[in-house]
């Protein structure tokens, strides 16, 4: 399983980069392990592949900027790494 360091970084690095466009060799890369072995050990630990953990953070993210007001929802999507809002409302939905 992956140790609670490798996944402290991984989480550190997608929670501070959730607006770029992310791979899974980035993530994998922070946690300091390839990323198939990263993919493996990510999935047995959280139950999600790496890159839906990503989206799962970009949702909710996008939830609580949506619930403050913080501009219209094409902003939120491109402050969230989405392609364009109408792949964003896809998505969200």
């Amino acid at each position: 399983m992956l140790d609670e360091r490798a996944f402290a970084r991984a989480a550190a690095f997608v929670a501070g980069h959730l607006g770029e466009p992310l791979t899974l060799a980035d993530i994998a890369a922070a946690a300091c392990i390839s990323r198939f072995h990263f993919a493996r050990l990510f999935r047995a630990r959280t139950g999600y592949s790496p890159m839906a953990y990503v989206m799962r953070l970009r949702l909710e993210r996008a939830r609580e900027m949506l619930a403050r007001d913080e501009g219209c929802i094409a902003d939120t999507a491109a402050a969230l790494g989405f392609y364009d809002q109408s792949h964003f409302t896809r998505t969200f939905r």
